[in-house]
């Protein structure tokens, strides 16, 4: 299987001991061996969140030598499009598959790094001219059925102007203007 986005897995051990494997366009794959993760897989990074189980995570280092790393439940494993693979627990209050219930759980999170989501979530592109406004962060759990309506959360609680200009939407702090 190949994946270009993100995806919940569960997955149960089959009497023939057949594997599972989930392959991503940037050349890393994971090896399930019995097990429920989150796997996101985008042109910037790679991560696996390791609910259950175990599971294998394979990649290519500069050079083109391939790794492997095997996870452990509440590892996650991040591997920038630019840099090296990191390895660490992951934060419990962080639900991977929130995404499923239309829920967006943020933490600390800069508006700069939201325009990402809203990217490559929804195909909206947002620009934040001012550099103090696209540093600003959000926290907590955000239910929201489309973009529009998460946008507009969003601003609401930072505080911003939404412009629609052609084919991007513009985010402007209001004390700023």
């Amino acid at each position: 299987m190949k994946l270009e986005g993100e995806a919940l897995f569960s997955i149960t051990h089959t009497p023939d001991d057949q594997p599972f494997v989930v392959k991503t366009d940037h050349g890393s794959e994971v090896v399930v061996l019995g097990t429920e993760f989150n796997l996101f897989t985008r042109s910037r990074a790679t991560e696996v969140a390791l609910l259950q189980g175990s599971v294998e995570f394979h990649y290519q280092k500069q050079g083109n030598k391939g790794d492997a790393v095997r996870l452990k439940p509440g590892d996650l494993v991040k591997l920038p499009s630019k840099g090296n693979v990191q390895l660490k627990k992951w934060d419990r209050s962080h639900h991977f598959s929130s995404w499923r219930e239309h829920r967006y759980v943020f933490k600390e999170t800069s508006l700069q790094e939201l325009t990402y989501l809203f990217e490559e979530n929804f195909g909206i592109v947002l620009r934040i001219p001012e550099s103090r406004t696209a540093a600003l962060t959000l926290s907590g759990a955000y239910p929201a059925e489309s973009a529009e309506e998460l946008l507009s959360i969003i601003a609401e609680v930072l505080n911003l102007r939404i412009i629609h200009q052609d084919k991007e939407i513009i985010l402007q702090s209001t004390s700023l203007t």
